[in-house]
């Protein structure tokens, strides 16, 4: 299980409808975050595992929460490569578990979304590689892991989604496999 191997203070972030951040920003207060920034689409904010747990759980207006393991600038393709090599993939899933990669972008400067959700996968593989493990597999339609990657015209950001399904999916029945 992915808590077990969380650090105290996490970087979180929890995408919702535009509109509602401050909605949202005021539900994650009331839940005991911190450095919570509202931006365009969402909210980042700071907490432990227990409140990335209570925000999956009760937030009403967050899509899902996103746990960010690497942030840094680009400036080509290979830049985004080697943030996602610079994460500990082991440690934040086995090697069993299978992946799905989702780029998104506002003004990002690259070919093409859907190369990056590629090279980023090629480096989760490779990292899992280097330790000997073999590498995961690719399931596009019922992952264990989903992994996000957002850019911008010079930054990119990798989450590693801790929600799985949307969270308006709470409790539906049409969840299940």
């Amino acid at each position: 299980m992915i808590t077990n191997r969380l650090d105290s203070r996490l970087s979180l972030f929890a995408p919702c409808p535009r509109g509602l951040e401050q909605i949202l920003a005021d539900e994650l207060l009331a839940l005991g975050a911190g450095d919570i920034a509202p931006t365009d689409g969402g909210v980042a904010f700071a907490g432990d595992a227990r409140l990335m747990m209570a925000v999956n759980l009760h937030s009403r207006t967050a899509s899902r929460v996103l746990l960010r393991l690497a942030h840094g600038g680009y400036h080509a393709d290979q830049d985004i490569y080697r943030l996602a090599m610079s994460v500990d993939w082991p440690r934040w899933f086995d090697v069993s578990r299978t992946i799905k990669l989702k780029a998104d972008g506002i003004a990002a400067r690259v070919k093409s979304l859907d190369y990056i959700g590629l090279t980023v996968k090629d480096a989760i593989c490779d990292r899992f590689r280097q330790t000997h493990q073999g590498r995961p597999s690719v399931d596009t339609r019922h992952p264990d892991v989903r992994v996000n990657v957002f850019l911008t015209a010079d930054e990119a950001t990798i989450y590693l989604d801790t929600s799985g399904e949307p969270l308006f999916k709470r409790g539906s029945p049409l969840v299940s496999r």
